[in-house]
């Protein structure tokens, strides 16, 4: 099956994703019900008349799931879809494992996750009723998961969670290095840039954490701006505040450097505002290269977001949040 018909799959995916006028107009629904129905009638399949918000939930990541399941079938030859599935599954287990640390219920750990391949909806619920990392590790070791060694090397009763993070960027920056190194255009565009951002987070992770002698040891070759020495220093940074302005000074996108500078204290909203940044930044770049790899890479980085984006309104809808605050739920769109 040739790249040019996992580009066609894509851009055929894509015309069922839903813009921001219909998020807007699901947001303002009455209730639960009529979203339900509203829901279903967009191709969502629901498994009750009259779904309570976790069914809602439930039925908002199977769909998205099934989607990445579906693109994956386009791309026997693992020319790009794996590297997306990775990324899906690191944020997963990231939001995981934030989710086990602050005390989450399980069904709250699942927020905004998209299933894949890897780790389906099936094994995204019983990660997310562990009551420990160990716990995780050894299901992720059952499954032959590549994220178990890495999550295996993070010890203590309660998880370190910059640890948890520098060992997941370390699987996922490994896997961008090799596949880069037979990637060409977009997609190798895309991968540098993954690397990138893995040291971004990071320089800031370890910024003002003296235990760290060595932070050099955390970098990843392969990226296109940020070199070695530059992370080195900003690791080393007495604080955060200090690491972003280091970080912003050698960043050369204007967009992201501001992003850097005013959201770096918190790394949620880093996350998604580099998310944001970055869904825009290749939806453009979709539009002016319309037969390349960016459409497949857009696609994937718009689903997750509306998967994102419908979970919130649900419970948004399901806490009784007025109609505004539903839909300022949707800012970082």
């Amino acid at each position: 099956m040739s790249h040019e018909a996992l580009v066609a799959r894509a851009a055929g995916l894509a015309t069922h994703l839903l813009g921001r006028e219909t998020l807007t107009r699901l947001a303002e629904l009455p209730d639960l019900n009529a979203l339900g129905r509203e829901l279903g009638a967009l191709g969502v399949p629901l498994p009750a008349q009259q779904p309570s918000a976790t069914e809602l939930e439930l039925a908002v990541r199977r769909h998205a799931g099934l989607r990445m399941r579906e693109l994956s079938r386009w791309d026997p030859a693992g020319m790009i879809v794996p590297v997306l599935l990775a990324e899906a599954e690191r944020r997963a287990l990231r939001t995981l494992v934030r989710g086990l640390v602050e005390g989450l219920a399980p069904a709250s750990r699942l927020d905004g996750l998209v299933p894949t391949p890897g780790l389906a909806e099936r094994e995204l619920g019983e990660l997310s009723r562990q009551a420990t990392l160990a716990g995780m590790v050894a299901l992720l070791t059952t499954w032959r998961s590549p994220w178990a060694e890495a999550l295996a090397r993070v010890r203590g009763s309660e998880p370190d969670l910059v640890h948890v993070e520098l060992a997941l960027a370390r699987v996922l920056a490994h896997r961008c290095e090799l596949a880069a190194r037979r990637a060409g255009g977009a997609f190798r565009d895309y991968l540098r840039e993954a690397i990138d951002l893995e040291n971004l987070a990071a320089a800031l992770l370890l910024a003002g954490r003296e235990a760290e002698a060595e932070p050099g040891t955390h970098f990843h070759d392969g990226g296109s701006w940020l070199v070695d020495g530059a992370f080195v220093i900003a690791a080393r940074a007495e604080s955060v505040s200090t690491a972003a302005h280091r970080m912003a000074a050698v960043c050369p996108d204007p967009d992201l450097a501001e992003r850097i500078l005013t959201l770096a204290e918190d790394p949620v909203a880093l996350e998604r505002g580099i998310a944001a940044w970055r869904r825009a930044a290749w939806c453009r770049r979709a539009r002016m290269e319309p037969l390349g790899a960016a459409p497949v890479l857009a696609y994937v980085l718009r689903l997750e977001e509306e998967t994102r984006a419908l979970q919130r309104v649900i419970w948004a809808m399901a806490l009784g949040a007025p109609c505004e605050l539903r839909l300022a739920a949707e800012e970082a769109r």
